[in-house]
C-alpha cells in the first residue's frame, strides 16, 4: 500500500496508526491553493483565509476550490504509478479533484482497477454551500468520472442508491467509515450515570444552526425533573455560535447547565467520548441530512455508551443507531427523555455486537471486492 497526501493542506498528519507495510508520499500544492483551502486562518486582511473576498473567490472555481491541486496530485500519482505499476488506485473525495487526477492516471498507465470513493457527497451537499456553476455543470463532470471507475463507493447506502439511480451505475458499493479498532477499553454498553449528575457529550460542528441540538434541550428540562439529577450538556466543536445566549440563560438554571467547549484535538474529543453518560449526533432536516451518516455514530459505537441521534425516524443514520442497539432516534424531546429515564433505570440496555461498524469490518468488504476484480484467489 502506497498512500500519497498533500504536505501543506491543514490536516492532521497524525491519523496513520500503524505504518507497517506502508509507504507515505507528500505533494506539495501552491501557497494559492492553500488560501482557497482556508489554511491561513491565522491571517487577517483582503487575503486573510477568512476574509469574505477568499470565501467569494472560493465559489469561482471548478470543480472545487481545490483545483490548483490537480497539476501536482496528478503529476506525483503518475510517478507513483510508473514506479510501482499498481494492480489498484483508490482516490478519495473530498476534494473531488482526487478523481479526476486519478482518471487520467489510471487512462495513462492502464491500471487495472481504479476505485473513485467518496467519503463525502458532492454535488447537491448542502453543507458547500453554493458555487458559481450551476448543478447540471457538476453532475457533468461527476457522471464522467463514475462511468469510467471500476468501483465507486459511497460512505452510506442511501448515497450509494441515489447515485446510481442519478448516473445508472451498476458498479456501486457502500462502506460505511466505521471505528478504529483497539482504542477504546469500555466493553459495557449502558449509562454510567451518578445519581447526582447526568452528562451529555456532543463532539463534532452543529454548522451554525443547520444541525439540531435544540430537541435534546429540551428532552433535558424534563430528564432533570423526572429524575431530580442535574444535567450537563457538553457541545465540543464549531459552529454554535447561535447558542450563545442560550448557554447564558442557562447558568441561571440549577439543574441544567449548557456549556460550549469550542473546537479541540481529536484525542481531547475521545476523552471527553469517554467521560460522557450519553453520547449526541445530530442532523438537520433536509432530505440530505436522510442520506448522510456522520462518523461521530461509529466513534460512539466504539464507546459503547447509549447514543442519542437526533435526526429523523426513516433516516439512515436511525437505522444504524436502531439496528445496532445503539440508542434512541428521533427528533421528539418526549422519547429523548423517556430513553434517557429508562437507561438511567436499568431498561433499555441491550447488549450490543458493533464489530460489523469497524473500520477493518467495513473496509474489509472493499478489499474483498478489488481482490475479485483481480482475480485474486480468496484464502480459507
Amino acid at each position: 500500500v502506497h498512500v500519497l497526501r498533500c504536505e501543506n493542506n491543514g490536516a492532521d498528519k497524525n491519523g496513520f496508526k500503524d505504518l507497517s507495510r506502508i509507504k507515505v508520499s507528500g505533494f506539495h500544492s501552491s501557497w494559492l491553493s492553500g488560501l482557497l483551502a482556508g489554511n491561513f486562518k491565522a491571517g487577517g486582511g483582503v487575503f486573510g483565509g477568512g476574509s469574505i473576498f477568499v470565501k467569494l473567490l472560493r465559489r469561482f472555481f471548478l470543480p472545487d476550490h481545490s483545483f490548483l491541486m490537480r497539476k501536482h496530485m496528478e503529476s506525483s500519482l503518475n510517478k507513483l504509478s510508473s514506479t510501482y505499476n499498481p494492480s489498484c488506485i483508490v482516490s478519495i473525495s473530498y476534494p473531488f479533484v482526487s478523481h479526476l487526477a486519478a482518471k487520467n492516471v489510471v487512462k495513462l498507465n492502464a491500471t487495472p482497477v481504479w476505485v473513485a470513493d467518496n467519503r463525502d457527497m458532492w454535488s447537491g451537499n448542502p453543507y458547500r454551500g453554493f458555487g458559481f456553476f450551476p448543478a447540471f455543470l457538476e453532475r457533468k463532470i461527476e457522471e464522467k468520472c463514475f462511468s469510467r471507475a471500476d468501483i465507486v463507493s459511497f460512505a452510506s447506502e442511501e448515497t450509494r442508491k441515489i447515485y446510481a439511480r442519478r448516473y445508472g451505475l451498476d458498479n456501486t458499493l457502500s462502506i460505511l467509515n466505521g471505528f478504529e479498532s483497539g482504542v477504546s477499553n469500555n466493553c459495557d454498553y449502558g449509562s454510567n450515570a451518578k445519581s447526582e449528575t447526568l452528562r451529555f457529550v456532543h463532539t463534532g460542528s452543529l454548522y451554525n444552526g443547520r444541525r439540531l441540538i435544540e430537541p435534546l434541550l429540551e428532552a433535558v428540562e424534563k430528564i432533570s425533573s423526572r429524575l431530580n439529577v442535574q444535567c450537563e450538556i457538553l457541545l465540543y466543536g464549531n459552529g454554535c455560535d447561535h447558542l450563545v445566549d442560550a448557554e447564558m440563560c442557562y447558568k441561571k438554571n440549577k439543574l441544567v447547565d449548557l456549556r460550549l467547549m469550542g473546537l479541540v484535538s481529536r484525542d481531547q474529543a475521545y476523552e471527553a467520548q469517554r467521560s460522557a453518560d450519553f453520547l449526541v449526533v445530530s442532523m438537520g432536516r433536509e432530505a440530505f441530512d436522510k442520506t448522510y451518516v456522520p462518523a461521530k455514530i461509529f466513534e460512539y459505537a466504539r464507546e459503547r455508551k447509549p447514543v442519542i441521534s437526533i435526526c429523523d425516524s426513516d433516516s439512515e443514520l436511525a437505522s444504524i443507531t436502531r439496528g445496532h442497539n445503539l440508542g434512541v432516534a428521533t427528533y421528539a424531546p418526549e422519547a429523548i427523555a423517556d430513553y434517557v429515564v429508562n437507561s438511567v433505570k436499568g431498561f433499555g440496555t441491550p447488549s450490543v455486537d458493533v464489530e460489523v461498524l469497524s473500520a477493518d469490518f467495513q473496509f474489509g468488504k472493499l478489499v474483498s471486492e478489488i481482490e475479485g476484480r483481480l482475480g485474486i484467489a480468496k484464502g480459507p
